[in-house]
């Protein structure tokens, strides 16, 4: 029998921390993303996919029951949006770039290093293995809104 992350969100999560991420992960399931762990030895990071492509991934922190955090991965988010998203919006998403790469040794070039995310370009981003460009460090509600949006016009690039 597999894993569920709400199962494991359950036994690591407590108070607003669960709250918020049982949001999160209804709201992904409402919209049909794909949602495994990442890899069979950890419970812990879970990789959320449209299209066998990496939208995000979630880890619960185990040492922490107040902690998740949520990479959003990918290059030029928001190109194919196909949706106006406001100033407000885009200011939400670009304080939570991924800074500053600090040649981890994932093999990444200076281009993979260089993210657009709603129009505005960014250099050095810490991509890990991941292609990642944003992350939300255990997020509040109003942030946490901005994320689904997110992630659902992230869902919308890949298919588009």
């Amino acid at each position: 029998m597999s894993v569920k992350i709400e199962d494991v969100m359950s036994e690591i999560l407590k108070g607003d921390a669960l709250k918020n991420a049982q949001d999160f992960v209804g709201h992904l399931r409402v919209r049909d993303f794909s949602i495994g762990k990442l890899n069979e030895a950890d419970n812990n990071v879970w990789i959320i996919r449209a299209k066998s492509e990496n939208v995000c991934c979630i880890l619960l922190n185990g040492d922490n029951p107040d902690t998740f955090t949520v990479w959003v991965c990918g290059d030029h988010i928001g190109e194919h949006a196909g949706t106006t998203v406001d100033e407000h919006f885009k200011e939400v998403a670009w304080e939570h770039i991924f800074f500053p790469c600090g040649s981890c040794g994932s093999g990444c070039s200076p281009e993979s290093r260089r993210k657009t995310v709603f129009g505005k370009q960014f250099d050095d981003v810490c991509t890990a293995e991941l292609n990642v460009a944003l992350q939300f460090e255990t997020p509040a509600s109003e942030i946490l809104d901005c994320l689904k949006k997110i992630i659902d016009i992230r869902k919308n690039d890949i298919l588009n």
